[in-house]
C-alpha cells in the first residue's frame, strides 16, 4: 500500500501542473500569434514597398522632366535677351531715321528743286525714294523685332510656369515618399518589438505583391532580332556586383549615398560606357528590347505596369537590383513572383 501525500502537497502539485499547462498553452498561443503577425506584416510591408516603387519612379520621372524644363528655360532666356536687344537696336534706328526725316523735310525739297537738268532731277528723286524706303524698312524692322521679343517673352513665361509645376510635383512626390517610408518604419519598429529582428529583416527582403488591377503588358508584335551583346556588359555586371549590400536610397545614384533601382542600373552601365536616364520607364523606352529567351548578362529587366522597377540580369536566372527603402542592392533569384510581374527586357547599346 502506497504512502498518502499530505493534502497540501497534492494541492501544490496540482497548481504546478496547471501552471505548466498554462505556460505551454501561452507559448503555443504566442507562436500562433507570431505566425499571424508575420503573415500580416509580410502583406503590409509588401504593399508599402510596391507603393514606394511607384512613388520613387514618379519622382525620378519628374526629375527628368525638370532637367528638360531647365534646358528649355535656359534657351528661352537666351532667346528673350537676344530678341529684346534686337528690338532695342531697331527702335533706336527707327527713331534716328524719324528724327532725320523731320529735320530734313525742307532740305529734301531743296535738293529736288535745286536740280538744273532733267537727268539730275531724276537722280535726286530716286535718291530721296531710297532714303524713304530705308525709313520704311527701319519701321518694319522695329515692328518685327518687337513681335519676336514678345513671343520670346511668352515662351520664357511658359517655361517658368512649366518648371514650377514640375517643382510642385516633385515636392508632392517627396512628401508622399517620406510619408510612406514613415509608415514602413513605424510598422518595422512595432514588429521588432513583437517578433525577432531577423524575422523583420526577412520580410523587408521580400518583393511586393503583383498588382492584379494593372493592365497586362503587351509584347511587341514582331520583335526585331536582339542587338549584339554590348562589350561593356561585363563591366556593368561587375560594377553592379561590387555594390551588393549598399543601402537603398530613393533618388540615389552612387555607392557613397546609395541607389534606387534605376539609379543602380544607370550607374552600373555608366561604368560600361553607356548613358541611361534615371528612371526605370525612361530606361525601357531608351534601349532596344529583347525577349526573355534572349537574355544575356547585363540586360535590364523591367517590372510592374506601369513600369516602376528595374534590375540587371546577371545570368543563372538571377538579377541584381536595389530593392526598396529599408533594403539594399541585392542578388535575387528570378522566381515565379518576378516573372509574374515582368513587363519586358532591354539591352543597352
Amino acid at each position: 500500500m502506497g504512502t498518502r501525500r499530505p493534502a497540501g502537497a497534492r494541492l501544490l502539485a496540482a497548481v504546478l501542473a496547471a501552471l505548466a499547462l498554462f505556460v505551454v498553452s501561452a507559448g503555443l498561443s504566442s507562436a500562433a500569434t507570431s505566425q499571424q503577425d508575420l503573415a500580416q506584416a509580410k502583406a503590409k510591408l509588401a504593399e508599402l514597398n510596391t507603393r514606394l516603387d511607384a512613388l520613387v519612379e514618379q519622382f525620378d520621372a519628374a526629375n527628368l522632366q525638370l532637367r528638360a524644363a531647365e534646358g528649355r528655360l535656359a534657351d528661352a532666356r537666351t532667346a528673350a535677351v537676344l530678341a529684346l536687344a534686337d528690338a532695342a537696336r531697331a527702335r533706336a534706328l527707327f527713331g534716328e531715321r524719324a528724327r532725320q526725316a523731320y529735320e530734313g523735310v525742307g532740305s529734301g525739297l531743296d535738293v529736288v528743286l535745286g536740280a538744273t537738268t532733267l537727268s539730275e532731277f531724276t537722280d535726286r528723286l530716286e535718291f530721296l525714294n531710297d532714303v524713304a524706303q530705308q525709313d520704311v524698312d527701319a519701321a518694319s524692322q522695329a515692328d518685327a523685332t518687337r513681335l519676336v521679343a514678345e513671343r520670346a517673352s511668352a515662351v520664357l513665361q511658359q517655361a517658368l510656369q512649366d518648371r514650377q509645376v514640375i517643382l510642385d510635383t516633385l515636392a508632392a512626390r517627396k512628401a508622399d515618399i517620406q510619408a510612406a517610408i514613415a509608415s514602413q518604419q513605424d510598422l518595422v519598429k512595432r514588429l521588432e518589438r513583437e517578433l525577432s529582428k531577423q524575422a523583420v529583416a526577412r520580410i523587408l527582403s521580400l518583393p511586393g505583391p503583383p498588382d492584379p488591377g494593372g493592365p497586362v503588358p503587351t509584347p511587341d508584335p514582331t520583335p526585331p532580332p536582339p542587338p549584339p551583346p554590348n562589350p561593356g556588359a561585363d563591366t556593368a555586371v561587375a560594377a553592379a556586383r561590387s555594390v551588393i549590400g549598399v543601402p537603398y536610397k530613393w533618388g540615389g545614384d552612387n555607392p557613397q549615398e546609395g541607389f534606387d533601382c534605376s539609379g543602380l542600373t544607370m550607374w552600373a552601365w555608366a561604368q560600361g560606357g553607356v548613358s541611361l536616364p534615371h528612371s526605370s520607364a525612361a530606361q525601357y523606352g531608351a534601349i532596344p528590347h529583347v525577349s526573355k529567351d534572349s537574355l544575356r548578362p547585363g540586360d535590364l529587366l523591367f517590372f510592374y505596369q506601369p513600369i516602376s522597377h528595374v534590375g540587371m540580369y546577371v545570368g543563372n536566372n538571377q538579377m541584381i537590383h536595389s530593392t526598396h527603402p529599408g533594403g539594399s542592392v541585392t542578388l535575387d533569384t528570378l522566381g515565379s513572383y518576378w516573372w509574374a510581374v515582368f513587363s519586358g527586357a532591354g539591352r543597352p547599346s
